[in-house]
């Protein structure tokens, strides 16, 4: 009974974190990217990361307190992996197990991608990272498909990873995973241990046949290695209910550990950004910062270009397209055959994905005079949303 207790609040976890906090192990990840890079330029302000700075205190505290548990519980990519692996498991009806040595050395993988994404996309800048990204084309994905024609090679790679997520259990965690490898270092130092007597130890191993990581623990005291995901799967499956997770030397139940470590990701989560739809008065917020440069600051155009000439009608006008959600409205000012002004009117994005964007978009619109410009890292749909506004309105400024 308490087995299937730990098991459907898990579901249910995975189930709102896939929904709501979807874009939550691309911030937190490109965030770090963006603190390497302030690192790098001796700049520390932080106000530069701005939007990302949430997910990687988030991800760092839960690490340090709790190990890997954003991995097991709150990882969206994670969830996909866990999901897919069941249906897989009904279906077939095996699982697929490859040799220890062998696995033992493709977990060093994900280190290896992370050092790769390291020195080429975030030293050098040698790899367009996002061009590349399996779980930015994860994020990005829609009924459309268009990532297909926009990032095919990310796409690739995500459908690599789903593939291999069917056949072996949490594929893409144990061996390519930079965000886990990160947080396997963090892990090392957290105040949380599982443990278990060896004397009461019945030798069922179960302990070491339910992990999701596959992680050997029946001949162990302490669950030591840095792959354990806080699954709880290892002492729920205890036939002797003798394994124990321990937090700051105090024994937890499972079902205890696993709240207080939930309990404790929603509290920080509120003062430090709250991930559900703008509110009017944020909404208020943002437009108000996003005061454009004047006319003397957009790229100056022929001014001997007769009326006859001009492809826009003065006026504002607005124009609406989705972002990551529907609805998101922009009110863009044409005088003299130049866009000289834009507001974000209205959107229903999430705080912590719309401000970066609402303030950076619209200025390089007006500074480019064009509507294809980079997208902020982390909220491409939203930026994509802006620009696709931004076309929507200049479709109506048209001169015929």
């Amino acid at each position: 009974m308490r087995n299937r207790l730990i098991l459907w609040m898990k579901v249910i976890i995975q189930v709102i974190c896939l929904v709501v906090f979807t874009e939550l192990f691309v911030s937190a990840f490109n965030g770090i990217g963006r603190i390497y890079g302030l690192i790098l330029d001796q700049d520390y302000n932080l106000s530069k990361i701005g939007m990302f700075l949430t997910p990687v205190l988030l991800l760092t505290i839960i690490s340090i307190l709790f190990g890997r548990f954003f991995c097991g519980w709150l990882c969206a990519f994670g969830a996909i992996n866990d999901f897919i692996f069941y249906i897989s498991k009904k279906v077939v009806k095996r699982r697929f197990l490859l040799p220890q040595k062998l696995d033992t050395r493709l977990r060093y993988l994900k280190y290896f991608s992370l050092l790769i994404i390291i020195l080429f996309a975030w030293t050098f800048e040698a790899i367009p990272v996002e061009e590349y990204s399996p779980w930015t084309a994860f994020e990005e994905m829609d009924p459309t498909l268009g990532v297909i024609f926009n990032k095919p090679m990310a796409f690739i790679l995500l459908v690599l990873i789903l593939i291999g997520a069917m056949l072996i259990e949490r594929f893409f965690c144990r061996y390519l995973c930079p965000l886990g490898a990160i947080q396997a270092v963090l892990s090392g130092i957290n105040l949380s241990r599982i443990r278990k007597s060896r004397t009461e130890c019945t030798g069922c191993k179960s302990c070491s046949s339910n992990c999701p990581m596959g992680i050997t623990s029946d001949s162990t005291g302490m669950v030591k290695n840095t792959e354990c995901i806080r699954c709880m799967q290892c002492a729920e499956s205890c036939s002797g209910k003798n394994m124990k997770v321990y937090f700051l030397n105090n024994k937890f139940s499972s079902l205890l550990f696993c709240t207080t470590a939930i309990g404790t990701f929603i509290i920080l989560s509120l003062p430090l950004g709250t991930w559900g739809p703008a509110t009017p008065e944020q909404q208020r917020n943002a437009v108000e910062s996003t005061e454009l440069v004047s006319t003397e600051k957009v790229i100056a155009k022929d001014s001997s270009k007769s009326k006859t000439d001009k492809k826009f009608r003065d006026g504002v006008y607005q124009g609406t397209a989705r972002g990551r959600r529907p609805g998101l409205t922009v009110s863009v000012t044409i005088k003299e055959d130049r866009i000289e002004k834009i507001e974000v009117v209205s959107h229903r994005e999430s705080k912590g994905y719309f401000e970066t964007p609402v303030k950076v978009i619209p200025n390089e619109i007006v500074s480019s005079q064009s509507t294809e410009v980079d997208a902020v890292s982390g909220a491409t749909r939203t930026s994509d949303g802006i620009m696709n506004a931004v076309k929507d309105a200049l479709k109506k400024a048209k001169v015929p």
